[in-house]
């Protein structure tokens, strides 16, 4: 889903991020860390955003219901030769804590390593 111009969107919620908690031996191509704080906005057609310092999370907001989304490719240095894509989730009540998920697969190469996984919870602080 293309994003939409942040000029036609309004602040809603600031949020931050819990601890990410990823499955052994696992390197994270994540675009959200623990700690960090974004902004949740909502735009026009139902739209929604929340925008992190480096990252830009795109989707639908619905009643104070988020569901938004990243998706990246890496390749990991040093690492196996393979090209990963991964998608990072974020979608739950503005009202109350919301998770964060991320799963990656591979998308070119052979051999490659074990995909990881990671979940975080992202609390809502307040409205700016």
């Amino acid at each position: 889903m293309p994003a939409p111009d942040i000029a036609s969107c309004v602040p809603v919620a600031d949020v931050r991020v819990g601890d990410v908690l990823p499955g052994e031996r696992c390197y994270l191509d994540t675009k959200v860390h623990a700690s960090q704080t974004g902004r949740v906005m909502q735009c026009p057609a139902a739209g929604a955003m929340i925008v992190f310092d480096g990252a830009l999370f795109v989707g639908v907001m619905t009643n104070g219901y988020v569901d938004v989304c990243k998706t990246s490719t890496y390749d990991l240095a040093g690492g196996d030769d393979c090209t990963w894509r991964t998608e990072q989730r974020i979608h739950g009540s503005l009202s109350g804590a919301m998770g964060y998920s991320y799963s990656e697969s591979p998308v070119v190469g052979r051999a490659c390593t074990l995909a990881c996984r990671a979940t975080a919870t992202i609390e809502t602080l307040a409205s700016p």
